[in-house]
């Protein structure tokens, strides 16, 4: 044996003593990440078809080691193994790096980290005693075109109508509440009386609600599929009727002690205090206005006296009163197999008979932000979870897969709008409307141009944001509803809703009410929704459901004048100018564009000409002023070139 043979043997044994004595002695460092982006490492959510990145580190550097993350989808009950990938060396540590998900609509998932080395022990991070655990939510279903939200207006006229909703680019039209509710026939919806009453029986004076009946409501809906029309309606799962307007003993198929009461004979309100912060008591379990609050949990949160049921019902081993609520009407159940139910059962079979009998295709959920959201789905690490709470949407999923579901939480708390968008709703975007009435109520004072930041995830609790709200993936936005006006540049806001990524409502009342009485239940909507007295909003309705898709590129940002592009490909679809300049002052500005040199693009609200892109890449627009001599701040100052 030669000198250097000699020498490379004895380096060799000497290193492979080091390994086999050589143990773990850190594990740790370990973060996620979605998109390169760091992600929390707990509780958060993530759509359809998204995967997180694991990455931990070892020491000291050494062969044979491994890491794995064991992983489960049934709270440890059984386990899978991922193992991790060498990533490098970092300092003196070892990193390594490991790919979750994605995993099916509905599921979550929880893990923790191990670390092998070539001599026990095994060392482990589990995020500090909570395990790492993210849900894969449901996706909506989403159309390109807008939703038509459309109240105070008749059934039967709606269906006479629907030609227009077609011509005017809109994909679904959202309807009230459509249960029998107190005051009748003159009630809009939002206090339900008989929730299987849509219309077709004699109950507080009436046989018709006030938007027609049971019948008229199904032509309605089938008619609209036949126009490739989606049609969707107020969901009341929080409440009952006013107590001031029917006792909480009157209903037809409920108990007082399906609500928050304190004893079976409570006839108090118990009000809201809406000073109290994300998932207070209050907020849970107390009346908003007035209106009885139904109880989700087990059990009865408020209850302080004796419950004492009727003889035809017991409580079942989840602390809820059980019976047979509709004996006599086996087509309320489906398969006509008629049983008996807490009332989460019975809201569950409402929205059976709503999706797979009257046939709605999704729903707005009014006050979600008053439900626990482990009723609509629970998963685990969530705010107030119980696991043994009924899961209402993943029920309405398997009726209709990809049900367009979104909730009204008004708040612009991220943790408590990233709870409710876990159990599968797109969330209502209040954060967009915040800052919507900061810009567009400013008389040409706000950054309008601030719009267009806030693209990222929150990193303590991966709530997405794009564009001045939250990201297009989990909600929806709008200007004005029933409950709230509009601000004073509502055109340019409504240009902006259009045309920025996402889904967007436009509330229309059928020019039945007084379009300047905001005192009113439900407000008035834009007039002009379906074209009445100009096109303005159908222009708008027309660009989206032709031309917006894609991601958005933000192409010139400053205080009063917004341009932004969306983009296919890389290749642009649409370029926008918002104006929101308090004068009279149009504003010109060339910007790059990702539209091919020599095209010619048109504007589609027919305010200014035709401009051609430059060999350059470049164009030159000029947004029009947001006021005209008779309209101060909300005329049209923005353009829709494609």
């Amino acid at each position: 044996m030669t000198k250097s043979i000699r020498l490379a043997f004895a380096l060799f044994a000497a290193f492979t003593s080091v390994v086999a004595t050589a143990q773990l002695t850190f594990f740790g460092n370990s973060n996620t990440f979605m998109g390169g982006i760091n992600f929390p490492r707990n509780g958060a959510y993530l759509n359809p078809g998204q995967s997180i990145t694991v990455t931990a580190e070892t020491f000291p550097i050494a062969p044979g080691q491994s890491v794995s993350a064991l992983v489960s989808t049934n709270d440890f009950q059984t386990v899978t193994e991922v193992p991790f990938n060498f990533d490098g060396n970092i300092a003196n540590n070892t990193r390594w790096y490991g790919i979750i998900g994605p995993y099916p609509q509905g599921t979550t998932v929880r893990f923790y980290l191990r670390a092998r080395g070539n001599s026990a022990p095994d060392l482990f991070d589990n995020n500090g005693g909570s395990n790492f655990t993210y849900t894969w939510r449901y996706a909506p279903a989403q159309k390109r075109g807008p939703i038509l939200q459309w109240f105070a207006t008749d059934y039967k006229t709606i269906m006479a109508r629907l030609p227009e909703v077609v011509q005017a680019g809109y994909s679904a039209i959202y309807l009230p509440p459509p249960s029998k509710s107190g005051g009748g026939g003159f009630s809009a919806g939002y206090n339900p009386f008989d929730r299987f009453d849509l219309g077709d029986r004699l109950g507080l004076g009436t046989v018709r609600t006030r938007f027609g009946t049971t019948e008229e409501l199904i032509d309605l809906i089938a008619t609209a599929k036949r126009f490739g029309i989606q049609v969707y309606c107020d969901l009341i799962t929080n409440h009952n009727d006013n107590r001031a307007n029917n006792a909480i003993n009157r209903y037809p198929d409920l108990l007082p002690e399906d609500f928050h009461i304190r004893s079976s004979t409570d006839t108090g309100n118990n009000e809201i205090d809406f000073n109290q912060g994300p998932f207070s008591f209050t907020v849970l379990n107390h009346d908003l206005v007035g209106l009885a609050d139904i109880a989700h949990e087990n059990g009865n949160q408020t209850q302080s006296g004796a419950f004492n049921l009727p003889s035809f019902a017991s409580m079942n081993m989840w602390g809820k009163p059980a019976f047979t609520r509709h004996p006599l009407t086996p087509q309320y159940y489906p398969g006509g197999n008629i049983v008996s139910e807490d009332v989460r059962d019975y809201l569950r079979r409402w929205g059976w008979y709503l999706t797979s009998v009257i046939g709605f295709d999704g729903y707005r959920v009014d006050a979600a932000k008053h439900t626990n959201p482990n009723f609509f789905m629970k998963t685990q690490g969530q705010a107030g979870f119980d696991a043994n709470n009924t899961d209402f949407f993943p029920y309405l999923n398997s009726l209709k897969p990809g049900l367009n579901i979104f909730g009204e939480v008004l708040s612009g708390s991220n943790y408590e709008l990233r709870e409710y968008a876990k159990t599968g709703m797109h969330v209502l975007d209040f954060p967009l409307v915040f800052r919507m009435r900061d810009v567009f109520n400013s008389n040409g004072f706000g950054n309008i141009g601030a719009l267009g930041n806030g693209y990222g995830i929150d990193a303590s609790t991966g709530l997405g944001f794009q564009q001045g709200g939250l990201e297009p993936g989990v909600s929806i936005s709008f200007v004005n509803s029933h409950d709230d006006g509009p601000p004073t540049s509502n055109n340019l806001a409504t240009a902006f809703t259009m045309t920025r990524q996402g889904q967007t409502v436009v509330y229309y009342d059928g020019n039945n009410l007084d379009p300047n009485n905001y005192n009113q239940f439900p407000k008035p909507g834009r007039y002009d929704s379906m074209g009445n007295g100009g096109n303005t909003t159908t222009a708008l309705a027309d660009a989206k459901n032709r031309f917006g898709r894609g991601t958005f590129f933000n192409r010139h940002q400053a205080t009063n004048l917004y341009i932004y592009e969306r983009h296919v490909n890389g290749k642009s679809v649409m370029l926008v100018g918002l104006n929101n300049r308090g004068d009279l002052t149009p504003l010109t500005q060339t910007v790059d564009t990702a539209f091919a040199p020599g095209t010619v693009l048109e504007d589609l609200t027919g305010q200014q000409p035709n401009v051609t892109v430059g060999a350059n890449t470049q164009v030159t627009i000029t947004v029009p002023s947001n006021s005209t001599s008779t309209n101060s701040n909300n005329a049209r100052g923005y353009v829709v070139y494609v």
